[in-house]
């Protein structure tokens, strides 16, 4: 009895492990690791202060760029490449900025709204410059380990894993607070001192349409 539970219990490891490296595949704990000094920078030279990671490119007369997000328009939109999972935007926010409100799918109408995917579940994060309080919080950045001159960071990202951001299958605008999330404040040490602050939204998982595999966004609104 006692080598049989011995067993199951190795069988059980196995299986849950499984699923969570299949899981951390598809849904990575932060999206730009390491690489936020090279997406602050393109942020910067945009127009709008607004990138992302791909973006849908079609040969007819619509343009899904992320500037499309804040231009106050519902019946435009953003949509990268595939089916979205994984892609991102990067916005540059105020300090201090409350959250954001995110209008999903396409927002021209309601039928090109089913007929496309939309975002079922978000990560977010906030990205600022890296200070450290310390020259062991230093020397313990990983990501500072392989590139002692890197200047910004992942000051706070929402729980990885199961515990994504869930997001209502509708086309009315819904409110994310950053206040509302664990351990979160302006008050951290790198938000608090840096200069300026992006905010990360990703798209992790998505409602299908009904004809189309593009993910859409119409709206990101700053809550100041």
């Amino acid at each position: 009895m006692k080598r049989n539970n011995i067993i199951a219990n190795i069988i059980l490891t196995l299986l849950i492990f499984s699923i969570f490296n299949a899981y951390s595949k598809d849904h990575p704990i932060s999206l730009i690791d390491c690489n936020e000094d090279e997406w602050v920078a393109r942020v910067e030279k945009a127009k709008n202060k607004i990138i992302a990671s791909s973006v849908h490119v079609t040969e007819g007369k619509y343009n899904y760029i992320p500037e499309n997000l804040v231009d106050n328009k519902t019946d435009t939109c953003w949509c990268p490449d595939n089916n979205g999972i994984n892609q991102f935007v990067i916005i540059k926010i105020p300090k201090k900025s409350k959250g954001f409100r995110i209008s999903n799918g396409v927002g021209k109408s309601k039928q090109l709204y089913y007929e496309n995917n939309r975002v079922k579940t978000l990560y977010w994060a906030l990205i600022s410059e890296r200070i450290y309080e310390s020259e062991e919080e230093m020397e313990n950045d990983s990501c500072r380990a392989r590139d002692p001159n890197l200047k910004y960071g992942v000051a706070f990202q929402t729980p990885p894993g199961l515990k994504l951001i869930q997001i209502i299958d509708t086309p009315e605008p819904q409110k994310i607070l950053f206040k509302n999330y664990e351990y979160f404040s302006w008050e951290l040490n790198n938000l608090k001192k840096s200069q300026n602050v992006y905010l990360v939204i990703s798209i992790t998982d998505i409602y299908k349409g009904s004809k189309y595999n593009d993910t859409c966004i119409s709206e990101i609104e700053i809550i100041p």
